[in-house]
């Protein structure tokens, strides 16, 4: 049944030659990319942005559950990760992965919600087998699935979360407005920030303008692991 998603065929992947005891299903480039390249890490020198033992994660663009179960080791068992995932093939992979790696499981909590500045807003998704898919406020075909928007800050009070310590957010070009809905979140807690910038090229202004007028003491810095265009991220950590 995983034979098809996206026009890629997965294959499984043991982790335990690098010293992590985790198997994904996943394509290659996702497994280089997550796991040998380490794209969620920033390390330079004294710099240090990555997920740490005990730390309580927001995993925004769960995706097939890579990196959600990569944090899970990282943090280990004081930790917890909160990831983000509606699309509804992409969900049957993470289900299966975490099925896995049982003792990762109990760590992760899926959020089958999408990221937004505001909560409750209607979104429909389209039904296909990709890794990112349609997301509007229209319905297009019958077949699209209806789902409600929760932002960070709401999703913390609701479900009662009592920290965050780091937020990776890889959503298709919601981000800005996703961190908007974190406002509260970041001003609080000041998490170590992962962000992708590279679905939109204002993106590259826009979010270190938002986050800086925060003030929350972050210094920034910009990642880029791949041959491609894609997977460029903005990585801060607050400086005091």
């Amino acid at each position: 049944i995983f034979n098809d998603a996206h026009g890629w065929e997965l294959s499984e992947f043991d982790m335990s030659q690098i010293g992590k005891p985790i198997s994904i299903i996943s394509i290659k480039v996702g497994i280089t990319d997550t796991f040998l390249t380490n794209n969620y890490e920033f390390k330079k020198e004294e710099i240090d942005i990555s997920a740490k033992p005990g730390d309580y994660v927001i995993d925004a663009g769960g995706g097939w559950g890579e990196t959600a179960i990569n944090f899970a080791f990282d943090v280990g068992p004081n930790g917890k990760i909160f990831t983000f995932e509606f699309v509804p093939e992409n969900l049957k992979i993470m289900n299966h992965n975490l099925s896995l790696n049982q003792t990762l499981e109990p760590l992760i909590t899926i959020i089958q919600k999408p990221l937004t500045q505001d909560s409750n807003i209607t979104f429909y998704c389209e039904n296909n087998n990709g890794l990112s898919t349609r997301i509007s406020k229209e319905r297009y075909d019958e077949k699209d699935i209806k789902l409600e928007s929760i932002s960070i800050d709401d999703f913390l009070t609701s479900d009662k979360i009592e920290k965050v310590d780091l937020i990776k957010m890889d959503i298709e070009g919601s981000e800005l407005s996703a961190l908007k809905g974190a406002k509260n979140t970041i001003k609080k807690f000041r998490p170590k920030l992962m962000i992708c910038l590279y679905h939109k090229p204002w993106d590259f202004v826009e979010i270190p303008k938002f986050l800086s007028e925060l003030d929350c003491n972050y210094d920034f810095y910009i990642n880029h692991n791949t041959i491609f265009s894609d997977e460029t991220i903005l990585f801060a950590n607050h400086s005091d």
